[in-house]
């Protein structure tokens, strides 16, 4: 199950050992890149 596509920006590979929340219902992961994305999001909403 290797060069599995991060199935959010459909470019990076996806993260291969991911515990997060970010999972889709077909239980696909994503890549760094859009974990870090969704995290800053995260943020920007909290402080609000």
């Amino acid at each position: 199950m290797s060069n599995v596509i991060c199935h959010i920006c459909q470019i990076n590979l996806a993260l291969k050992q991911y515990d997060g929340v970010l999972l889709d219902e077909d239980g696909n992961k994503p890549c760094l890149e859009c974990v870090i994305e969704d995290a800053e999001s995260n943020e920007e909403e909290d402080e609000q």
